[in-house]
């Protein structure tokens, strides 16, 4: 299963990056597609974070500061590798 934590945090850094990029291009272009890019750039990112955060059990939506168990359903959301090497071990 996909980890929803570690998809959350990659397009964080990812939108990030775009925007600071974008945003210092800005500075020099001053052109109003930028901003607009920037604009896109964010929505793209909250739709993706509605789409992907969500717990890959049950299936229902994740509030938005949550720790490593799904408050509905109670299964383990977030994989850890230490957890993953431990297993394959065994």
């Amino acid at each position: 299963m996909k980890d929803p934590v570690k998809l959350r945090n990659r397009a964080a850094l990812i939108a990030l990056s775009v925007i600071l990029v974008l945003r210092i291009t800005y500075e020099f272009v001053q052109s109003m597609v930028l901003i607009y890019l920037i604009v896109a750039v964010l929505v793209a990112f909250i739709i993706y974070f509605l789409i992907i955060w969500s717990c890959p059990y049950c299936k229902k939506g994740l509030p938005i500061a949550t720790g490593d168990y799904c408050p509905f359903c109670g299964k383990r959301i977030h994989y850890s590798d230490n957890d993953d090497a431990d297993s394959n071990q065994q």
